[in-house]
């Protein structure tokens, strides 16, 4: 089926064993298995998929090689298949990172105003970049900013921050996220080390108290 084009589908062709979409909701990996999604490109259940032994495209069991040769040329190329499917096996098992989507990180997100975090709060960054405007008894708001301040503002959010909240994945990741991973959990060394950041876990715990609380 021909979809028309929709940047969420990114997420599924980043993953070696994606091999086609059925529809908005149901995709079907390079082992000619069928994963029913949750929601409308949404990534967890065809992520799951892809860690599991379910599917064997990317596992040790996936279908052999040897099936397609004779006794004889495998004899004489043992080494050489050895060593492609070895590379093989390794580029496929290789995920885009995933970043942290669970319903703790997707409520952050949604509740969220900013794109960024784990730097300075975004009221001190206001008050250094734009004094005259928010003076030390004027309190910030994103709506006080015109066009150019916005984007200036940001910039500097980013460039303080320790991860970012893609709004789009519905995902928060590190600044220095590695992109591609062969961990198991589809989550990158350097998006892992924030499961141990007090801040963001402070956040976490905190916007269920007060959606527009912000670290």
């Amino acid at each position: 089926m021909s979809l028309p084009y929709d940047s969420r589908q990114s997420r599924f062709t980043s993953f070696p064993n994606f091999q086609k979409f059925i529809d908005t909701k149901t995709v079907v990996c390079k082992y000619g298995m069928t994963i029913s999604l949750s929601a409308a490109y949404q990534v967890s259940n065809f992520q799951r998929h892809s860690q599991s032994n379910n599917c064997r495209y990317c596992t040790n069991n996936q279908p052999s090689i040897k099936a397609f040769f004779s006794k004889s040329n495998l004899e004489e190329n043992n080494d050489d298949n050895n060593q492609t499917n070895n590379e093989k096996n390794s580029k496929r098992c290789t995920l885009m990172c995933q970043g942290f989507n669970d319903s703790d990180y997707v409520n952050y997100i949604i509740s969220s105003p900013a794109s960024f975090g784990g730097g300075k709060k975004p009221e001190v960054v206001a008050k250094e970049l734009f004094p005259e405007k928010f003076s030390e008894n004027v309190s910030f708001s994103r709506k006080k900013l015109g066009n150019k301040e916005r984007r200036e503002f940001e910039k500097a959010l980013e460039f303080e921050a320790t991860w970012r909240l893609d709004i789009e994945a519905l995902a928060v990741y590190h600044m220095q996220c590695e992109t591609k991973t062969n961990n198991i959990s589809a989550i990158c060394n350097k998006c892992e080390q924030l499961k141990s950041n007090k801040r963001l876990n402070e956040a976490l715990k905190a916007v269920s108290f007060n959606p527009n609380f912000m670290l």
